[in-house]
């Protein structure tokens, strides 16, 4: 499949709509992509096997939103989640974010199914919010977020930029809620100069760390270890 129909925008109309205005011939080639990236998520993690029950699961996160883009593999992931409530080998951190991707007349993509375990699909689901998340720009309040940092605690502190104000540099703190992976933002400062800010940002980072003795925390991890 050419690579450019895979990204295509998903579409969405259900069926009987789609029959009315006359689009059958979109609604079932956006389906059968669909199913054609469940088939390469599977693929990419078998792909990715690097023996002793290790997966380089970013890898194939990576592999299947390079043909069929990062939307689409969130929403097929989603669908598949959705289908397998049920199933306690996935995390309530990934259930959670499945749920809170709005898919219409759901019962519609039943044939949209994943075989990889359950348990390695979670792993590769953790990867895909990941890489999903830093690919979209998160903006506050008309200010694009920079930089960040989490604190064992939940709590953390960030900086903006934004060429749209007067004051186009800010600093916040933000708490973090990981059940759902919000972040509530607050007690912002504005500057007009970038080194101000920066150094704020810094300021509040130390500042935190020895008023409430939290450590700084990092969620990346390179390679995920699965065992059946």
């Amino acid at each position: 499949m050419p690579m450019k129909k895979a990204k295509e925008p998903i579409y969405l109309t259900p069926f009987a709509e789609a029959v009315e205005i006359g689009e059958v011939k979109l609604y079932h080639a956006s389906m059968q992509i669909n199913m054609n990236c469940a088939r390469a998520i599977d693929k990419a993690i078998n792909d990715c096997y690097k023996g002793e029950h290790i997966y380089d699961l970013k890898s194939a996160v990576k592999s299947v939103i390079s043909e069929y883009g990062a939307e689409r593999t969130k929403f097929v992931t989603a669908v598949h989640l959705k289908k397998s409530s049920y199933d306690g080998r996935f995390s309530h951190t990934n259930k959670t974010w499945a749920a809170t991707i709005s898919i219409a007349h759901f019962e519609e993509f039943k044939f949209i199914y994943v075989s990889t375990h359950s348990s390695i699909l979670d792993g590769f689901c953790d990867y895909l919010r990941e890489i999903a998340e830093s690919q979209t720009k998160l903006k506050i309040g008309g200010y694009s977020v920079k930089k960040s940092t989490l604190f064992s605690d939940n709590q953390g502190v960030a900086y903006g930029e934004s060429k749209s104000f007067v004051a186009p540099f800010v600093t916040w703190q933000f708490s973090f809620d990981p059940d759902n992976g919000e972040r509530n933002y607050f007690s912002s400062k504005y500057y007009a100069y970038k080194d101000s800010a920066i150094a704020e940002y810094k300021r509040r980072i130390v500042d935190y760390k020895a008023d409430n003795r939290v450590s700084e925390v990092k969620e990346i991890r390179t390679k995920k270890e699965i065992t059946p």
